[in-house]
């Protein structure tokens, strides 16, 4: 819902928009991560992307 907003305002604004999604629990395995593990995980590819969109602008 968030990325659709997103998007849209950005084709209404004339401006380019992305959108980073990250899936971090499974509903048909049950598997989930931690709260710990999320954040230690999540921070690299984080990082990455940010300098990766830097790079682009």
């Amino acid at each position: 819902m968030e990325s659709f907003a997103l998007f849209s305002n950005a084709k209404v604004l004339g401006k380019h928009a992305v959108c980073l999604v990250t899936v971090s629990d499974n509903l048909v395995t049950d598997e989930h991560m931690s709260a710990n593990d999320r954040e230690v995980s999540f921070k690299n590819m984080i990082k990455i992307a940010l300098e990766v969109a830097i790079k682009q602008i």
